[in-house]
């Protein structure tokens, strides 16, 4: 990540906040119920996006910038906030807005994994390696359960 003492000063408002209220819930329809199922309650199925940002030298886009307009994303559209609950005994669709501007930059900040490689191939190939041959889905964090699988139960 690009040290912050060099990197231009931004900032994050709430004034762009939508939501009046923090949190809601609500249980999930049938049709939801039926992806649930589909996908796997662990979410193996579920999709990802490798994003590739190409940006000439003189113009360095910095991983704090990145964060910052993914926080903002999220503030200004609550639906990026939302997830699937397992607690209880139907899951739930939550929308959790988040509570502060740390909160909010440090739920950015654990969505994205920034990588720099030479080439568009060496990018493909490492992120294929890394999340589709050396992990077993069943020994990775579940952020929706916050649970990590014990690998020898």
């Amino acid at each position: 990540m690009a040290n912050a003492s060099t990197t231009p000063e931004l900032s994050l408002s709430f004034s762009d906040l939508t939501e009046t209220t923090i949190t809601s819930s609500r249980p999930l329809a049938r049709s939801e119920l039926g992806q649930v199922f589909t996908r796997g309650i662990q979410g193996f199925s579920d999709g990802y996006v490798i994003l590739a940002l190409d940006s000439p030298f003189a113009r360095r886009v910095y991983d704090d910038h990145v964060v910052l307009a993914l926080a903002a994303l999220r503030i200004r559209n609550p639906l990026l906030s939302c997830h699937v609950l397992f607690a209880g005994p139907v899951p739930a669709y939550v929308c959790a807005a988040p509570m502060t501007e740390r909160h909010a930059l440090k739920e950015a900040r654990d969505m994205v994994e920034f990588s720099t490689f030479r080439t568009r191939a060496h990018t493909v190939a490492a992120l294929r390696k890394r999340w589709s041959e050396e992990v077993d889905p069943r020994d990775t964090l579940d952020i929706r359960q916050g649970i990590i699988r014990n690998p020898t139960s």
